[in-house]
């Protein structure tokens, strides 16, 4: 609604100026009679109303319905007319010479109306045809980032409950006494997962308790299997960043970096600062067991998650090595 309003606002502020051109451009001519009685005042202001018309004209109808549905011969045979229209009424009502100083018979004086009108309705048209196509794309821009984000929480939510639900199986497998806390866990991120991960922009107190519960979560799954390191700096106060856009880099290590046969040591260091949130995440690269998850959608959804919610704004660095994975992401805050 605001956009609307403001974009509203540019029209009828446009407008007001163009219509005080004649005021402008008939002063010289308003000298001897005042500006009101002046005829040339008048077919300027007139020529300006003509030519207003045939803007919301051109841009609410002639280009939505012929311009962008490729009738271009219907369209140029409208825009024409409009020209013809544009001369026509003015000469009709003011039959004056353009140039005061010139004699000019009819057809002469015809000719310098159309002159006169010709270029302003070029202007007007082009004008019109720039601002509408500008229009049109910059929705269809939003239009395909909400699709593209739609799609992408889409693919994030049921990722997540696979990866977690395996976790629990690895529980439930063992008959672990953790089981009931790890559901508790699980419910707490469903929460989030429901209530939050639709928005654009969470709490980043709430996103990181989300990070938190995660990994926990997966402590009390590998137990000692992993050598978890985890520290976060720094507060998350009146800050918001982008649901679910650290998890996946974590969830990466955690589903790449564990064996229970291997020294597995995972390092996810969250460093917060005023302006900026920096997420380190190491792994070792260890031998895939059966019950590792084989899905690779989580890194690369969250890549384009950055690029929509964050361009410009975020520096992502993966150092991928043969026996190393580290994940240096930098996200400028709200």
């Amino acid at each position: 609604m605001n956009q609307l309003k403001r974009q509203n606002t540019i029209y009828i502020t446009g407008t007001i100026a163009f219509l005080v051109l004649p005021v402008i451009l008939s002063a010289f001519h308003a000298k001897e009679n005042g500006l009101l009685n002046s005829p040339y005042f008048k077919k300027e202001m007139l020529d300006s109303v003509l030519l207003v018309g045939f803007f919301y004209l051109n841009y609410l109808v002639l280009i939505p319905k012929l311009y962008f549905n490729r009738n271009f011969i219907l369209y140029s045979i409208f825009c024409l007319l409009s020209l013809l229209v544009l001369v026509l009424i003015p000469y009709s009502i003011f039959p004056i010479p353009i140039f005061r100083d010139r004699v000019s018979t009819p057809s002469i004086l015809f000719i310098e109306h159309f002159r006169h009108a010709f270029f302003p309705f070029i202007a007007v048209l082009l004008f019109s045809l720039t601002l509408k196509i500008s229009h049109r794309w910059r929705m269809t821009e939003e239009e395909k980032l909400s699709t593209q984000l739609s799609y992408l929480k889409g693919q994030i939510n049921p990722h997540f409950l696979f990866n977690t639900l395996n976790s629990i199986y690895y529980l439930s497998l063992e008959k672990s006494e953790k089981t009931p806390d790890a559901i508790i866990r699980l419910s707490n991120m469903m929460r989030f997962v429901i209530s939050e991960a639709n928005d654009d922009y969470v709490s980043l107190t709430k996103e990181i308790s989300y990070v938190t519960n995660f990994i926990e979560l997966q402590k009390l799954r590998l137990g000692n299997t992993a050598n978890l390191f985890y520290k976060i700096t720094g507060t998350t106060v009146e800050k918001k960043i982008a649901p679910l856009i650290l998890i996946p880099f974590i969830e990466n290590a955690f589903k790449h970096g564990v064996n229970p046969e291997e020294n597995s040591p995972i390092s996810i260091y969250i460093e917060i600062n005023d302006r900026d949130l920096q997420l380190k995440v190491e792994n070792k690269k260890v031998r895939k067991n059966k019950f590792q998850v084989k899905s690779g959608l989580g890194v690369p959804n969250a890549r384009k998650r950055l690029d929509l919610l964050y361009p410009r704004k975020h520096e992502l660095t993966i150092t991928d090595s043969p026996t190393d994975y580290v994940v240096h992401l930098i996200i400028d805050l709200l």
